[in-house]
């Protein structure tokens, strides 16, 4: 049994896909400006939100991880804050498993008295 392991997303499927979806809302945004003469100001205001929550999920999904080492849980959530749990503390532990049309994906959730952490099967090593 492992006493040392590391859980967090996989980086290069997950750079990739936001790198996708920005090209995808810049082209839109110089779509909308070419074809409909848009005003580029215009333009901004309507992908700059869109813009901005997908590299909020991307810095979320990069800073997110969890670390065990012998009887101590380490997680760290999307601000980059740091929490410790000793096994012991331990309360519950919740494991949903959920069907969808791409497969099935996992979620368990470790609750303590002093937080909580997720982890999902995007994960690599979950």
């Amino acid at each position: 049994m492992k006493r040392k392991f590391t859980v967090k997303c996989k980086m290069k499927e997950v750079s990739m896909l936001c790198l996708g979806f920005m090209f995808f809302f810049l082209f839109g945004m110089v779509w909308l400006i070419v074809k409909y003469k848009t005003n580029p100001i215009l333009a901004s205001i309507i992908f700059f939100p869109l813009i901005l929550l997908w590299l909020a999920g991307f810095l979320f999904l990069s800073f997110v991880y969890v670390r065990v080492r012998d009887n101590n849980i380490e997680f760290r959530n999307m601000f980059g804050i740091r929490r410790n749990i000793e096994i012991k503390d331990i309360k519950r532990v919740i494991w949903r498993t959920t069907e969808t049309k791409f497969g099935c994906n996992e979620k368990v959730t470790v609750k303590s008295s002093s937080g909580s952490f997720s982890v999902e099967t995007l994960m690599v090593n979950s």
